[in-house]
């Protein structure tokens, strides 16, 4: 056999190696870019961003019971409700709801400020299916001899209906259904998302899926459907015990 003949029967074997070699290179490329593209970090939401809230979710209720607890440990405790339904308003805000309630919080709390009492709140909203449902609960430090004057200053600055504000003291009451005491801040916190109820048994929390006046559904609502005021936040209770230590 002549040169020429050997190298024209090496020549394909050749090929095909560097054929399937550079089909491996390509395949471990394209299984380490699907590999990449699988650890890649989901992009975060953006908190500032408005969304709808379906209910309570089982951190924002942590959070909120939190909360009530410090107020009480720095002798803050939150004794007083007052629920406040725009319904009842002369003219109804044109607006978010989210944002009127935000301006509302401000003017307590510019009036509470003024007389020295603090502000030391939590907050929730609660809605339902229909026509301007929605309405505000807040669970707050308020003396009683400071009741009437917060409800007057409240329907100077929104001229409504008899029903429009309510402020009155922190109550529990015997829940027919589970025939278990529930705190004023529970009933307040009771339109819960369904995870947010544990498992089932004696400690599942209840959770209202329509109002009990009309069998109304429950409905979202747009923007944060809870809150608590600067004062009891986690970094202020964690700077508190830092200066006590």
């Amino acid at each position: 056999m002549d040169a020429s003949s050997f190298d024209a029967l090496q020549t394909p074997y050749t090929s095909l190696v560097n054929v399937e070699g550079i089909n491996a290179t390509e395949e471990a490329r394209s299984s380490r870019a699907r590999r990449k593209r699988k650890r890649s970090p989901k992009p975060k939401r953006d908190k500032r961003r408005k969304t709808w809230s379906k209910g309570i979710t089982a951190q924002e209720r942590k959070n909120l019971r939190r909360a009530d607890g410090f107020a009480t440990v720095i002798r803050y405790p939150l004794r007083a409700t007052l629920d406040f339904h725009p319904v009842h308003l002369d003219a109804y805000p044109e607006g978010e709801l989210d944002d009127f309630f935000a301006g509302l919080r401000t003017c307590i709390s510019t009036w509470c400020g003024r007389r020295k009492i603090g502000c030391f709140w939590v907050w929730t909203r609660e809605n339902y299916i229909g026509d301007r449902r929605e309405h505000l609960h807040m669970v707050m430090h308020l003396p009683p001899r400071f009741h009437n004057q917060l409800e007057d200053h409240i329907r100077r600055l929104y001229p409504g209906g008899e029903k429009l504000v309510q402020i009155g003291n922190r109550t529990s009451h015997r829940c027919p259904d589970t025939t278990r005491w529930v705190d004023g801040l529970d009933y307040r916190t009771k339109q819960l998302r369904g995870d947010a109820v544990g498992a089932p048994g004696p400690t599942r929390l209840p959770r209202e899926t329509k109002s009990r006046h009309d069998g109304a559904p429950v409905a979202p609502v747009y923007g944060k459907r809870c809150g608590i005021s600067d004062s009891l936040t986690v970094r202020v209770e964690k700077a508190w015990e830092a200066s006590r230590s």
